[in-house]
């Protein structure tokens, strides 16, 4: 399969690839169904992640189902993390001034 994706890679333009990207990309990804990896923006759960690079080809790279690369899915992990944290802060600002108040 890597052999496959990296030869589909090399023999066609990039425009090309684009385009066929948005139906290409999920059909290959039925192939990989599974319980392995859990993408955490789109939820879904593969066996492993598509293989992406042109020059050096990285294992477990792209989310077959939102296209979603490593840097796209730490980022997204990153900002769940600052949303709990806001809602932590609204927590503590809210208890701090009704703990206030009674003094």
């Amino acid at each position: 399969m890597k052999r496959l994706i990296r030869w589909i890679l090399n023999a066609f333009p990039r425009s090309v690839l684009q385009r066929a990207a948005s139906w290409g990309v999920p059909l290959l990804g039925l192939f990989y169904i599974g319980r392995g990896r859990e993408c955490p923006v789109c939820g879904a759960r593969r066996r492993r992640f598509l293989p992406y690079g042109y020059v050096v080809s990285r294992e477990d790279a792209l989310c077959p189902n939102c296209l979603a690369l490593e840097r796209h899915r730490l980022l997204w992990l990153w900002l769940l993390w600052l949303r709990w944290l806001w809602w932590l802060w609204l927590w503590w600002k809210r208890w701090l001034s009704r703990t206030m108040r009674r003094f």
